[in-house]
C-alpha cells in the first residue's frame, strides 16, 4: 500500500506560494522533473533489493513485484508532466511483440494525457493491491490481482474517489527476475479496443480539436399505447437522493444480495456487472427494499410479469439466465426503455444521443463499432452545467466491472467511440 502526495501537487503548490512567476513555470517543470527522477530512482533501487532477495520465496517475489508495479502504474498517472515513467521495468524485454502489452503502455499513455488535458491534480493518492489467485509452475505464473486506486482530488477536498479494475498476468522469471509476460485487464473498454489497439496521438489530436463530441437530441419517448393491455396501479418518480446513495455505497463493495457477475467474468464467463449495478441504482431509486427475500421474489420494483417475458426486469441472488437480459445488460437495458410506454409497467425514461442533457440518475452508455454497440454503462452521480448543454466533464459517475465512484466522466471521454444518455423519470406499478 502507498499513500502519498503526488510530486505534480506538492511541487504545484509551491509554485502557488511564489505567485507562479514566468521564470518559475520553466523552475517549476524543471523541479517536478527532478524530484519524480529522485521518486523513480527511490523506487527502482527498491524494486533491485526485492529481485536480489535470497530471503523470499516466489510466491513473496510475485507478490511484491505485482504491489510495486500497481505503485509504479499509479505514480505514472499522478506525474503526467514528467517525461520519465518506469512501469515498464516490469515486463519482459521483448514485451513490444507482444500486442497486449503494448495496449497497456498505450492506454497507460492516453490515461496520463487525458489527466493532463482535464488539469485532474491530486491532493494525496493510496494504491492497494490483492493477490486474488496464483498458479506458479516451474518458472512460469499466472496470478490475477485487484488494484484499488483511491484519491482526493485538488478541486474536490473531501470527496475520495476510487478505481478498482482486476489485471490477469502471466509471468516468467528470466535470470532470476520474474517478469510480467502478458497482462490483460476485467474492463470491458480494454475488451472493447485491445484488438484494435489505442493510437494516443490521433486520440489526444481529436479531443483537442473537439472531434467526436456529440450534439444530443432526443432519440426515444415514451407515448400513451391505445392498444395496451397493461394496467399500471400507480406511477412513480425515482428518487435520485436512494440512487445516488446506493451508486455511492455499492461502487466498490458490491451488494451481495445480488448475483456478482464480476466474479463469473473472473471465472472465465464472457459477462461483467456494469449493467447489472446500473439496473440496481435504478432499482433502489424506485425503493427497492436491499433484503434477499423480496430481492429473490422479485418484488417491486422489479417487473416479473407471468403474461409477458419481453417486459421482465428482475435479477437474483444467482445468476439469472433466462428472464435477466434487460436487467443485466447494456443494450438490453435499453431496448427496454425504447420499447417503454406510459401504460407499461416497470420504469420508463427518455433516450438521448450524446450527454448533453444527462443528470443526477441518468445511465450514459459508451459503445463502438469496434464492439458492434453499445457495451458499458455509467451511473451519473453528480452534474455540473446547465441541462441540455452538459459535457462530460460536467458528469461525475460511477461503474461497476471497471470500478468507479466519484470518477470524472471526462478523464474516460474517448472521441472514437458513442455515447447515450438513458435519463430515467418514473415507473408504473
Amino acid at each position: 500500500m502507498k499513500k502519498c502526495k503526488s510530486v505534480l501537487s506538492l511541487t504545484l503548490a509551491f509554485l502557488m506560494l511564489i505567485g507562479f512567476a514566468p521564470s518559475a513555470f520553466a523552475q517549476g517543470n524543471d523541479t517536478i522533473q527532478a524530484a519524480y527522477d529522485t521518486e523513480v530512482k527511490m523506487a527502482l533501487e527498491e524494486l533491485s533489493e526485492v529481485r536480489s532477495s535470497t530471503q523470499l520465496s516466489d510466491q513473496e517475489l510475485i507478490t511484491r513485484t505485482i504491489e510495486l508495479f500497481s505503485e509504479a502504474r499509479i505514480d505514472q498517472l499522478n506525474n503526467y508532466e514528467t517525461e520519465q515513467y518506469y512501469f515498464t521495468e516490469f515486463f519482459v524485454p521483448d514485451y513490444m511483440n507482444n500486442s497486449n502489452l503494448v495496449y497497456i503502455c498505450d492506454r497507460f499513455e492516453w490515461n496520463r494525457q487525458m489527466l493532463k488535458e482535464t488539469g485532474a491534480k491530486n491532493l494525496w493518492y493510496d494504491v492497494h493491491t490483492e493477490v486474488l489467485s496464483m498458479d506458479i509452475v516451474g518458472e512460469t505464473a499466472e496470478v490475477t490481482f485487484s488494484e484499488k486506486y483511491e484519491y482526493e482530488r485538488v478541486n474536490h477536498p473531501g470527496r475520495v474517489s476510487f478505481e478498482g479494475i482486476t489485471y490477469y498476468v502471466d509471468m516468467v522469471k528470466l535470470d532470476g527476475i520474474w517478469l510480467i509476460s502478458d497482462l490483460t485487464t476485467d474492463s470491458s473498454y480494454d475488451k472493447a479496443n485491445r484488438d484494435e489497439g489505442i493510437d494516443v496521438d490521433a486520440k489526444m489530436r481529436a479531443v483537442r480539436l473537439g472531434i467526436g463530441e456529440q450534439t444530443s437530441e432526443l432519440i426515444y419517448t415514451p407515448t400513451i399505447d391505445e392498444n395496451s393491455t397493461s394496467v399500471a396501479r400507480a406511477s412513480m418518480r425515482i428518487d435520485t437522493d436512494k440512487f445516488v446513495e446506493y451508486a455511492r455505497k455499492y461502487a466498490e463493495n458490491y451488494n451481495d444480495n445480488f448475483c456478482n457477475y464480476k466474479e463469473l467474468n473472473q471465472q472465465g464467463y464472457d459477462v461483467g456487472d456494469c449493467q447489472n449495478f446500473a439496473s440496481q441504482c435504478v432499482w433502489a431509486g424506485f425503493g427497492g427494499i436491499n433484503d434477499l427475500s423480496h430481492i429473490n421474489s422479485h418484488a417491486e420494483p422489479m417487473v416479473d410479469l407471468s403474461y409477458s417475458n419481453d417486459r421482465d426486469w428482475f435479477q437474483e441472488k444467482e445468476w439469472v439466465t433466462d428472464s435477466g437480459f434487460h436487467w443485466t445488460t447494456v443494450v438490453g437495458f435499453g431496448n427496454y426503455i425504447s420499447t417503454q410506454n406510459y401504460n407499461s409497467i416497470g420504469p420508463r425514461g427518455n433516450i438521448y444521443s450524446g450527454v448533453a442533457y444527462a443528470g443526477v440518475g441518468s445511465i450514459v452508455q459508451i459503445g463502438s463499432a469496434e464492439e458492434g454497440g453499445y457495451y458499458h454503462s455509467y451511473v451519473v452521480v453528480e452534474a455540473d452545467g446547465t441541462y441540455g448543454n452538459r459535457t462530460f466533464s460536467d458528469l461525475t459517475v460511477c461503474s461497476h466491472t471497471e470500478d468507479y465512484c466519484d470518477k470524472n466522466l471526462g478523464e474516460l471521454y474517448d472521441p472514437d467511440a458513442y455515447y447515450r444518455t438513458i435519463h430515467i423519470n418514473a415507473a408504473n406499478y
